[in-house]
């Protein structure tokens, strides 16, 4: 067995995939678990688009302003042709500030109608994930369209790694229809089909200004892990008095006196001057998608 194999878990319970629809409102693939999945069409393509999957450009973890580690990660505005304060920020920090410019780059994700066959009392869900899902889809559909056949599909074994590949997707060979699943084939079956291009979580710039305004009066501080950039720094209180909370900008540089042998006066030499801090750079986002999905995961157990 290998130590990816080790550990794989099957399919979720009824009572894990309950618990995992409770997080949200689409459905997100687990480290370690093995699912199978009928995917479905969009329900554009009812419409004559042939589109059997959704896409958007979304922002990661966009830090919400005066909190610790409250944050926001949602599709970019203009995907619906509307102005985005996030994207206004980033093309004006791209030159001076082009790592911070990075982490408000918002990334590509896409949606799927799926059902979980394993789990088909929820219906027809959302499965929200990355590239590497989307390629993997897209190559089983090619080599074999009626997979994804809305009546009479085949099942996908879909596995959520550790480690890189990072996700596996590989035909069953079953077949299950609608009915089988209990989803009846009626003239209703296009309103179980979600538009996906309304699957995706949206903040518009006006309330983008209001959660992210740090960002532009902050721009070295907002990524911090503290409100506003403020450093709790050890400073000498009286007993009993809570610690102060300094902004780290307004702390001078101490000299420190090196100890001396008893009766040998204090050095007359001035201390070294102390160099200047570098300015702070955020971590650059992994351009990977192994990266982007942990990005997704962290920011899907902040919200949970």
């Amino acid at each position: 067995m290998s130590e990816q194999e080790q550990f794989i878990v099957p399919s979720a319970t009824a009572a894990q995939a309950e618990s995992d629809r409770r997080r949200g409102p689409n459905l997100r693939l687990k480290p370690g678990r093995q699912y199978n999945f009928r995917l479905l069409p969009a329900f554009k393509i009812l419409n004559g688009d042939g589109i059997w999957f959704g896409i958007a450009r979304k922002h990661w973890k966009i830090p919400v302003d005066n909190t610790v580690d409250e944050s926001r990660t949602f599709a970019c505005p203009q995907e619906r042709g509307e102005e985005c304060y996030i994207c206004g920020l980033r093309e004006e920090f791209s030159s001076a500030m082009p790592a911070l410019a990075k982490k408000l780059t918002p990334n590509t994700n896409y949606m799927f109608n799926i059902i979980d066959v394993d789990n088909p009392q929820f219906g027809i869900q959302q499965l929200e994930d990355g590239a590497t899902l989307f390629n993997l889809f897209t190559g089983i559909i090619q080599a074999n369209p009626t997979i994804a056949d809305p009546i009479q599909g085949g099942v996908i074994q879909v596995t959520k790694l550790t480690q890189t590949p990072w996700r596996t997707a590989v035909p069953t060979g079953r077949v299950v229809s609608l009915d089988e699943l209990g989803i009846g084939v009626d003239a209703a079956l296009p309103s179980k089909l979600k538009n996906l291009d309304d699957a995706f979580t949206y903040i518009a710039a006006d309330e983008q200004r209001q959660l992210f305004s740090q960002i532009a009066t902050n721009p070295q501080g907002a990524f911090n892990d503290t409100p506003g950039g403020v450093v709790v720094q050890p400073v000498a209180q009286p007993v009993g008095a809570a610690a102060v909370a300094v902004p780290a900008a307004v702390i001078a540089p101490v000299a420190v006196a090196a100890a001396q042998p008893v009766g040998q006066p204090a050095p007359t030499t001035a201390p070294a001057p102390v160099a200047p801090a570098a300015a702070f750079e955020p971590p650059a986002q992994g351009s990977d998608e192994a990266k982007m999905q942990a990005d997704l995961e962290a920011a899907v157990e902040s919200a949970g």
